[in-house]
């Protein structure tokens, strides 16, 4: 499955019969960091030549050469200091990637990022818990980390990693979950760190986050839900930046960092943004989760009796009753239309799945309310996914007369997803159209085509593999899965 951000998750929550039976800035300084950062002895075992600064794409880990992981450490950093620590995973090992978004909020306030270059979705469990403890032990024998304030993080399939790293190592503070909630929900009882999730609103994951909140609520956790206008994907740097200064401020009320006014003002006037920006599109529901986690957060911190008084009043508002009472009944209909449009989807024609398609877009064009509009999203990007699982189906089988029409399906539904670009590049190989392929995975490289083994291990290119125009693609998509093609 093809690795960019607009790829599809392995780890779908919704598994219905079709699928089975065919079968995934504030103002915070560095001087401010460096006097909270608590102090301790140099160590002779930490590494004194990582470099600072820069995303360091590849460190080899000193017990197991096969496994490494991308290392960011702010230019201020010392190993005479302890520092807080963000270990990432991402579902499709690209180590690099969330570390080149973020670098710079973690050069704002002091955190060093650690990405995994070997997770991924679809290995085995003992594999997992292999590689997450040979990266912890390495990081913490070469780093002055805090031990109280070491947290995790991941996307999608990686989110679910890094709830499992959090539950082994009872050093963590805390997770941030991003399209992705943990391995299993039963496991709610055991969370004993704090948890914060990001999640698109056109997310098909959206709802499994959505109900992790809910239990992590009636379950009296420390959480909180942030979602963005977006598909299933590694979260802006805005939305992970609210993460890592919600994280301090719980950092603040544990007593494991002083408390930095600065920061908390920084968080308050974040959320406060947030709920006026929701409350402006009518998004009462959006509202009243950030004002939920707004008040218990922060109350004691600031004065935030303005927000209090708002907050009592949004949640007896009728609107704002009947939007969260519409909500079960909004997932079930998401839910129950997947899975006819996994059932339908071998079966009707291009000129049905068009007009399907176009019916889904107006719904959303005339929603009524903005749930509404996110669900037939979702409902939408489902479409994608089943679009993908199809293609890959029938190129796999070599069928490429429904190849191709999968594919253009799939253009429809999610015509900026690049593995369509790739589909048409492996469907033009299979013809023997060099030229057509080379544009197409030109394409995929424009719209974040990231998968370098897939792209180098697809049999249908061994015929162009040393042309230099596919050589440069390759590169491209080497640079798109390092992040370095990141604005």
């Amino acid at each position: 499955m093809q690795k960019s951000p607009f790829v599809y998750s392995n780890l779908f929550t919704v598994v219905v019969a079709f699928l089975l039976l065919s079968c995934g800035q504030g103002n915070s300084s560095k001087a401010n960091t460096d006097t909270t950062a608590r102090s301790s002895k140099t160590q002779p075992g930490y590494d004194t030549t990582l470099p600072v600064g820069i995303v360091k794409d590849t460190v080899t880990c000193r017990n197991d050469n096969g496994q490494a992981y991308a290392l960011y450490l702010p230019t201020y950093y010392t190993s005479s200091r302890q520092w807080p620590c963000i270990i990432l995973f991402d579902a499709h090992a690209r180590g690099a990637l969330p570390l080149r978004m973020y670098k710079n909020i973690a050069e704002q306030y002091g955190f060093i990022l650690v990405g995994s270059n070997v997770s991924k979705n679809g290995l085995q469990p003992n594999a997992i818990d292999n590689i997450i403890n040979t990266l912890w032990d390495d990081v913490h024998a070469r780093i002055n980390i805090d031990a109280n304030r070491t947290y995790t993080s991941g996307f999608s399939g990686g989110a679910k990693v890094a709830a499992l790293a959090a539950f082994g190592h009872g050093g963590v503070a805390g997770v941030i979950g991003c399209a992705g909630g943990l391995p299993n929900p039963d496991q709610v009882a055991r969370v004993n760190f704090d948890y914060f999730g990001i999640a698109g609103d056109y997310d098909f994951n959206q709802p499994e986050m959505m109900q992790l909140d809910d239990q992590l609520a009636n379950a009296n956790k420390t959480h909180q839900l942030l979602t963005w206008s977006g598909i299933h994907a590694w979260p802006p740097v805005s939305e992970y930046k609210t993460a890592i200064l919600w994280m301090m401020v719980n950092s603040m009320k544990h007593g494991n960092m002083p408390k930095d006014s600065v920061v908390v003002t920084e968080l308050k006037r974040d959320l406060d943004k947030r709920i006026a920006a929701a409350s402006s599109k009518k998004d009462v529901v959006t509202a009243g989760w950030l004002l939920s986690g707004y008040a218990s957060l922060l109350d004691g911190m600031t004065n935030i009796h303005g927000s209090k008084t708002q907050m009592g009043i949004s949640f007896t508002n009728a609107e704002y009753r009947a939007a969260v009472d519409a909500m079960p009944q909004i997932i079930q209909s998401e839910k129950t239309m997947e899975q006819e449009l996994a059932g339908q989807f071998t079966v009707l024609n291009e000129q049905v799945w068009a007009q399907k398609i176009a019916g889904l877009n107006q719904d959303i064009a005339h929603a009524k309310t903005p749930q509404v509009a996110h669900s037939m999203r979702r409902v939408l990007a489902f479409l994608g996914f089943v679009s993908y699982m199809s293609v890959s189906r029938a190129t796999a089988a070599g069928d490429l007369a429904h190849a191709e029409s999968y594919n253009r399906i799939f253009k429809m539904a999610d015509p900026k997803n690049p593995d369509r670009c790739y589909f048409d590049a492996i469907i033009a190989a299979r013809k023997a159209d060099a030229k057509t392929t080379l544009m197409a995975l030109t394409e995929a490289v424009k719209l974040g085509y990231s998968d370098v083994d897939q792209l180098m291990t697809e049999p249908s290119f061994a015929p162009i593999k040393e042309d230099p125009r596919f050589l440069l693609v390759a590169q491209q998509v080497r640079d798109n899965h390092d992040g370095k093609n990141l604005k």
